[in-house]
């Protein structure tokens, strides 16, 4: 049982890890480049998606590590 929880925080570091690279590239892209105003909006929205879901799978890192 321990090892399929390790497992599973694993694969959950690594998701969080994807997720704010993601946004943090978003946000790069956003403040060095020009787009038109409804890609920013786009971008806008794509950003706080994942902002979302990084709190989300956050919070299910914390519930799983509360099972140690």
């Amino acid at each position: 049982m321990q090892e399929g929880l390790n497992k599973r925080l694993d694969v959950l570091k690594k998701i969080i890890d994807v997720k704010k690279m993601d946004i943090e590239e978003c946000e790069k892209e956003l403040s060095n480049r020009y787009y038109p105003v409804i890609v920013r909006l786009a971008i806008t929205e794509y950003i706080l998606k994942l902002q979302k879901e990084l709190e989300s799978y956050e919070n299910k890192l914390v519930d799983l590590q509360s099972f140690y």
